[in-house]
């Protein structure tokens, strides 16, 4: 049996953030920096900056497995039809090696007369890819929807390789999440 170990999300590991807020669900990755944010306190601006298309963990281990524990928030507009629910992928050695969706998360419905909202929340869900490759190998998983954690068997290092690796998953919103590697 493999013992499966966390690690704190931090920017070893995390690229395409420009600064991660730490919640009580994990930590939340941002598109902009704080002080950006925090001169334009715009509702709208704060839901894109949000959103993490881009934001993905990089790093190298000999896993055969790796799981994220996530909470993904999807945007749901009044009298629209709804947006495809948030696509996880998993990049091994640059190469698209799996795609998956998460179970649960918060739902941010939004009045499109008003733009009032409204979170109604919900649990965290874990997207697991197995059948990996035996040996030591640079792992991605990325998405649009923020992850919570991720767990792998243990990480060898942080991958050397920063370059983007942009994937072509549906926009979803989360609000914070820590990834775990074990």
């Amino acid at each position: 049996m493999t013992d499966w170990i966390s690690t704190p999300l931090d920017s070893r590991v995390l690229r395409g953030a420009l600064d991660l807020e730490r919640t009580a669900s994990g930590v939340r990755p941002h598109r902009l920096p704080a002080w950006a944010r925090e001169q334009f306190p715009d509702p709208f601006l704060s839901l894109v900056e949000a959103q993490p298309s881009g934001v993905r963990l990089v790093f190298r281990s000999a896993a055969t497995a790796v799981e994220l524990d996530v909470l993904p928030t999807r945007t749901v507009f009044q009298d629209t039809p709804p947006l495809p629910a948030g696509v996880y992928d998993l990049l091994v050695d640059g190469r698209l090696a799996g795609r998956a969706g998460a179970p649960g998360g918060n739902v941010l419905s939004v009045d499109t007369t008003t733009w009032s909202t409204a979170l109604r929340t919900g649990p965290a869900g874990t997207v697991r890819f197995a059948g990996l490759s035996s040996g030591v190998k640079d792992i991605s998983p990325s998405s649009r929807s923020p992850t919570g954690s991720t767990r792998t068997p243990p990480v060898i290092a942080a991958s050397a390789n920063a370059s983007p690796s942009w994937s072509s998953a549906p926009t979803a919103r989360s609000p914070g999440q820590e990834v775990r590697l074990a």
